[in-house]
Protein backbone atom coordinates (compact mmCIF):
# COMPACT_ATOMS: atom_id res chain seq x y z
CA UNK A 1 0.00 0.00 0.00
CA UNK A 2 1.04 3.62 -0.74
CA UNK A 3 0.11 6.71 1.64
CA UNK A 4 -0.24 10.17 -0.27
CA UNK A 5 1.17 13.09 2.25
CA UNK A 6 2.60 16.36 1.68
CA UNK A 7 6.01 18.23 3.65
CA UNK A 8 3.99 20.39 5.40
CA UNK A 9 1.63 20.17 8.64
CA UNK A 10 -1.07 19.53 6.00
CA UNK A 11 -1.36 14.96 6.15
CA UNK A 12 -2.77 12.80 3.15
CA UNK A 13 -3.29 9.11 2.69
CA UNK A 14 -2.49 6.90 -0.05
CA UNK A 15 -2.77 6.18 -3.55
CA UNK A 16 -0.70 2.77 -3.69
CA UNK A 17 2.24 1.97 -6.30
CA UNK A 18 6.11 1.41 -6.13
CA UNK A 19 7.93 4.31 -5.77
CA UNK A 20 11.89 5.39 -5.56
CA UNK A 21 13.57 5.07 -2.48
CA UNK A 22 13.78 8.01 0.00
CA UNK A 23 16.80 7.86 2.39
CA UNK A 24 16.15 9.33 5.46
CA UNK A 25 18.02 7.70 7.86
CA UNK A 26 20.63 10.71 8.58
CA UNK A 27 17.70 12.74 9.67
CA UNK A 28 16.24 10.56 12.35
CA UNK A 29 17.73 10.32 15.94
CA UNK A 30 18.14 7.13 17.37
CA UNK A 31 15.71 5.54 14.70
CA UNK A 32 15.97 2.47 16.30
CA UNK A 33 14.74 3.62 19.65
CA UNK A 34 10.56 4.02 18.92
CA UNK A 35 9.22 5.38 21.95
CA UNK A 36 5.37 4.26 20.93
CA UNK A 37 2.76 5.96 22.24
CA UNK A 38 -0.43 4.01 22.37
CA UNK A 39 -3.62 6.07 22.12
CA UNK A 40 -7.23 4.60 21.51
CA UNK A 41 -6.06 1.79 19.20
CA UNK A 42 -3.07 4.02 17.67
CA UNK A 43 0.34 2.71 17.19
CA UNK A 44 2.04 6.24 17.22
CA UNK A 45 5.71 6.60 16.66
CA UNK A 46 8.54 9.14 15.78
CA UNK A 47 9.68 9.05 12.09
CA UNK A 48 12.21 12.08 11.77
CA UNK A 49 11.55 16.06 11.87
CA UNK A 50 9.46 18.35 10.12
CA UNK A 51 10.83 21.34 8.17
CA UNK A 52 10.80 23.52 11.31
CA UNK A 53 13.26 21.06 13.36
CA UNK A 54 9.60 19.70 15.10
CA UNK A 55 9.07 15.39 14.97
CA UNK A 56 7.12 13.89 13.15
CA UNK A 57 4.79 11.61 14.36
CA UNK A 58 3.42 8.30 12.24
CA UNK A 59 0.35 5.81 12.90
CA UNK A 60 1.71 2.12 12.35
CA UNK A 61 -2.00 1.18 12.83
CA UNK A 62 -3.87 2.91 10.61
CA UNK A 63 -0.61 4.27 8.28
CA UNK A 64 -1.77 8.26 9.01
CA UNK A 65 -0.06 11.28 10.20
CA UNK A 66 0.26 11.41 13.99
CA UNK A 67 1.93 14.67 14.41
CA UNK A 68 -0.17 17.50 16.83
CA UNK A 69 1.28 21.34 17.13
CA UNK A 70 4.35 22.12 17.57
CA UNK A 71 5.96 18.81 16.74
CA UNK A 72 4.59 16.64 19.69
CA UNK A 73 2.50 13.42 19.69
CA UNK A 74 -1.30 13.76 18.91
CA UNK A 75 -3.34 11.95 20.77
CA UNK A 76 -4.97 10.04 17.86
CA UNK A 77 -3.64 9.85 14.70
CA UNK A 78 -5.98 11.32 11.73
CA UNK A 79 -7.66 8.15 10.58
CA UNK A 80 -8.54 6.99 14.09
CA UNK A 81 -12.20 7.87 13.54
CA UNK A 82 -12.64 6.02 10.70
CA UNK A 83 -14.36 2.46 10.73
CA UNK A 84 -12.15 -0.72 9.54
CA UNK A 85 -12.55 -1.61 5.86
CA UNK A 86 -13.54 -5.04 5.85
CA UNK A 87 -12.81 -6.89 2.54
CA UNK A 88 -16.03 -7.06 1.48
CA UNK A 89 -15.86 -3.63 1.35
CA UNK A 90 -12.98 -4.04 -1.36
CA UNK A 91 -13.85 -3.92 -5.05
CA UNK A 92 -11.10 -5.73 -6.97
CA UNK A 93 -11.11 -4.47 -10.31
CA UNK A 94 -9.21 -6.12 -12.96
CA UNK A 95 -7.85 -3.59 -15.94
CA UNK A 96 -7.48 -6.15 -18.06
CA UNK A 97 -11.30 -6.52 -18.43
CA UNK A 98 -12.30 -3.04 -19.11
CA UNK A 99 -10.31 -1.58 -21.97
CA UNK A 100 -12.54 0.83 -22.86
CA UNK A 101 -11.48 3.03 -19.51
CA UNK A 102 -11.46 2.86 -15.72
CA UNK A 103 -12.55 6.52 -13.65
CA UNK A 104 -11.86 6.41 -9.94
CA UNK A 105 -12.91 9.41 -7.90
CA UNK A 106 -13.04 10.69 -4.22
CA UNK A 107 -16.91 11.05 -3.48
CA UNK A 108 -17.62 13.41 -0.84
CA UNK A 109 -21.17 14.43 0.87
CA UNK A 110 -22.63 17.84 -0.61
CA UNK A 111 -21.97 20.70 0.88
CA UNK A 112 -25.82 21.40 0.64
CA UNK A 113 -28.55 18.96 -0.11
CA UNK A 114 -32.13 19.46 -0.24
CA UNK A 115 -32.63 15.12 -0.75
CA UNK A 116 -32.94 12.43 1.23
CA UNK A 117 -30.69 10.20 -0.09
CA UNK A 118 -28.03 8.43 1.36
CA UNK A 119 -24.65 11.13 1.40
CA UNK A 120 -21.31 9.27 -0.93
CA UNK A 121 -18.06 9.01 0.51
CA UNK A 122 -15.69 6.36 -0.91
CA UNK A 123 -14.26 5.76 -3.87
CA UNK A 124 -16.76 5.96 -7.17
CA UNK A 125 -15.98 3.66 -9.87
CA UNK A 126 -16.48 4.05 -13.85
CA UNK A 127 -15.84 0.87 -15.72
CA UNK A 128 -16.48 0.23 -19.16
CA UNK A 129 -15.69 -2.94 -21.72
CA UNK A 130 -16.10 -0.74 -24.55
CA UNK A 131 -14.88 2.94 -24.82
CA UNK A 132 -18.41 3.99 -26.33
CA UNK A 133 -20.30 1.07 -23.94
CA UNK A 134 -21.98 1.48 -21.26
CA UNK A 135 -20.46 1.47 -17.85
CA UNK A 136 -20.33 -2.00 -16.45
CA UNK A 137 -19.68 -0.20 -13.11
CA UNK A 138 -21.18 2.83 -11.68
CA UNK A 139 -20.60 2.41 -7.76
CA UNK A 140 -19.27 3.71 -5.03
CA UNK A 141 -16.65 1.56 -2.78
CA UNK A 142 -14.85 2.31 0.82
CA UNK A 143 -11.55 0.94 -1.54
CA UNK A 144 -10.61 -0.83 -4.85
CA UNK A 145 -7.75 -2.85 -5.37
CA UNK A 146 -5.86 -2.86 -8.85
CA UNK A 147 -5.09 -5.73 -10.50
CA UNK A 148 -3.90 -6.43 -14.31
CA UNK A 149 -1.40 -8.86 -15.32
CA UNK A 150 1.43 -6.10 -15.59
CA UNK A 151 0.88 -4.59 -12.46
CA UNK A 152 2.63 -6.02 -9.51
CA UNK A 153 1.16 -9.22 -7.93
CA UNK A 154 -0.58 -7.63 -5.27
CA UNK A 155 -2.15 -5.16 -7.08
CA UNK A 156 -2.55 -1.63 -6.39
CA UNK A 157 -4.83 -0.67 -3.63
CA UNK A 158 -6.52 2.83 -2.87
CA UNK A 159 -9.05 3.40 -0.08
CA UNK A 160 -12.02 5.96 0.48
CA UNK A 161 -9.39 8.71 2.02
CA UNK A 162 -6.82 8.28 -0.51
CA UNK A 163 -8.93 8.92 -3.04
CA UNK A 164 -10.21 12.29 -0.92
CA UNK A 165 -6.68 13.48 -0.06
CA UNK A 166 -5.81 13.04 -3.69
CA UNK A 167 -8.58 15.61 -4.72
CA UNK A 168 -8.34 17.57 -2.09
CA UNK A 169 -4.34 17.73 -2.72
CA UNK A 170 -4.58 18.75 -6.43
CA UNK A 171 -7.75 21.34 -5.50
CA UNK A 172 -4.73 23.21 -3.73
CA UNK A 173 -2.47 22.24 -6.49
CA UNK A 174 -0.32 20.20 -4.89
CA UNK A 175 1.88 18.00 -7.17
CA UNK A 176 2.76 15.09 -6.38
CA UNK A 177 5.72 12.55 -5.93
CA UNK A 178 6.11 8.34 -5.22
CA UNK A 179 8.81 8.11 -2.41
CA UNK A 180 9.18 5.05 -0.17
CA UNK A 181 9.44 5.57 3.80
CA UNK A 182 12.23 3.64 5.04
CA UNK A 183 11.58 3.88 8.73
CA UNK A 184 7.54 2.38 8.40
CA UNK A 185 8.16 0.60 4.99
CA UNK A 186 4.94 2.46 3.07
CA UNK A 187 4.88 4.37 -0.58
CA UNK A 188 4.11 8.05 0.44
CA UNK A 189 3.57 10.68 -2.05
CA UNK A 190 4.69 14.21 -1.18
CA UNK A 191 3.52 17.38 -2.46
CA UNK A 192 6.77 18.18 -4.51
CA UNK A 193 6.99 17.36 -8.24
CA UNK A 194 5.72 18.09 -11.12
CA UNK A 195 2.63 16.62 -12.81
CA UNK A 196 4.92 15.08 -15.87
CA UNK A 197 7.14 13.43 -13.48
CA UNK A 198 4.01 11.83 -11.24
CA UNK A 199 2.83 10.36 -14.76
CA UNK A 200 6.07 8.95 -15.55
CA UNK A 201 7.18 7.67 -12.08
CA UNK A 202 3.73 5.83 -11.97
CA UNK A 203 3.47 4.53 -15.90
CA UNK A 204 7.07 2.74 -15.17
CA UNK A 205 5.74 1.17 -12.89
CA UNK A 206 2.54 -0.51 -14.52
CA UNK A 207 4.27 -0.64 -17.78
CA UNK A 208 2.08 1.46 -19.61
CA UNK A 209 -1.49 -0.17 -18.95
CA UNK A 210 -1.94 3.44 -17.23
CA UNK A 211 -1.92 5.89 -20.47
CA UNK A 212 -2.53 9.46 -18.55
CA UNK A 213 -3.49 10.26 -14.89
CA UNK A 214 -5.46 13.57 -14.68
CA UNK A 215 -7.78 15.73 -12.73
CA UNK A 216 -11.05 16.58 -14.56
CA UNK A 217 -12.79 18.47 -11.63
CA UNK A 218 -12.55 16.73 -8.68
CA UNK A 219 -12.48 13.18 -10.78
CA UNK A 220 -9.30 11.47 -11.28
CA UNK A 221 -9.03 9.58 -14.60
CA UNK A 222 -7.39 6.66 -15.18
CA UNK A 223 -7.18 5.93 -19.16
CA UNK A 224 -5.96 3.20 -20.18
CA UNK A 225 -4.53 1.35 -23.74
CA UNK A 226 -6.13 -0.83 -25.33
CA UNK A 227 -5.12 -4.06 -26.12
CA UNK A 228 -3.92 -4.55 -29.69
Amino acid sequence: MVAFTEESDRSGLGFSNEGAAMRQLDMFSQPKKAALKQAGGCDITPVGKRRDGGTRYWCLTHKADATAKYGRPAMACRAAHLPPILPHEILDLDLDQYPGGVGLWGAVPPVYDTTRLPLDFGIHVHARRDSDGDKHIDTTYRAVRLIGHQLPTEGLLISEIDAVYYMVSSVFGFDMRDVRCTIVDIRILTKTGSASTRTADISAQVAARILAIRLLGSEILFAQHKKP
